[in-house]
């Protein structure tokens, strides 16, 4: 028997030893480039810019794309009429050396992460509280009042670290489990730039006559390549005894098919 294994063993690693050698070689004939980028600071500086619709928000987008490290788009989905797509855009940009007061604790773990507690709270924790207002019409309120609050900050620069701003919702162990007994459906739209405002205001007028509006909205954009140049993602929070059924509308309602649920 141990011989057996030793054979298996050593055949193992051979195999393992081929297979990095044909992805090497293939990486080779691909003529892939990898290029790092040295960043000065555990922190970005954000620039924080509201927008009434979406209109706004492209206008935004084109303006800041040539300049900024990072651009992301907040959309308050339950707005309709000429609000539709009013949100709030934060273009991020890496620091120069010597800007940030605190550049050699910015990369520490724990300048990257929340605080062991918030509000007394254990971080480990903060799902069972986020459950709280995990509903469609406290949801509604929270996207209101998140975006007239967001004119607060319309114009201002702040700094934040690269964990913040790139995965806010991570921060949370296990926040999705703040949607239990329900889950959570997560639909991203790609689309050529100059069609991308129209699909996306199309899909929210969709969203708000099917009555599953999503609760969180993100717009982003491609810099420009042969590629499809823009895309957006929507999330929804369901009821688990609803699942199967908003799945069908949503399949339905955006391959232009009509669903029986009217």
């Amino acid at each position: 028997m141990e011989m057996s294994i030793n054979a298996l063993s050593i055949m193992g690693l051979v195999s393992l030893l081929c297979l990095m050698a044909a992805v090497w070689m293939g990486w080779r004939q691909l003529g892939a480039n990898r290029q790092l980028k040295k960043v000065e600071s555990g922190n970005l500086r954000v620039d924080a810019i509201s927008s009434r619709n979406f209109d706004e928000m492209f206008d935004t987008f084109e303006e800041r794309l040539p300049h900024a490290d990072y651009l992301v788009g907040w959309v308050d989905c339950f707005a309709k009429g000429k609000a539709i797509g009013r949100g709030q855009v934060h273009a991020a940009h890496y620091l120069h050396e010597g800007e940030d007061p605190n550049v050699e604790t910015s990369f520490h773990v724990e300048r990257q992460g929340l605080p062991g507690s918030i509000l007394g709270v254990p971080k480990s924790e903060l799902w069972r509280v986020m459950r709280l207002f995990a509903n469609k019409p406290l949801w509604g309120l929270i996207n209101k009042l998140k975006y007239h609050s967001s004119w607060r900050e319309h114009g201002k620069s702040y700094l934040q670290s690269h964990v913040a701003f790139a995965f806010l919702l991570d921060y949370v162990p296990n926040w999705k489990w703040s949607y239990k007994p329900g889950g959570l459906i997560q639909y991203q739209s790609f689309v050529p730039a100059a069609t991308a405002e129209k699909c996306f205001t199309r899909q929210l007028e969709l969203a708000h006559e099917y009555g599953i509006v999503p609760w969180l909205g993100v717009f982003k954009r491609h810099r420009p390549d042969e590629f499809l140049l823009s895309h957006g993602q929507l999330d929804m929070i369901v009821e688990r005894r609803e699942l199967k059924d908003t799945i069908r509308r949503i399949l339905a309602f955006f391959a232009d098919t009509p669903s029986p649920a009217g």
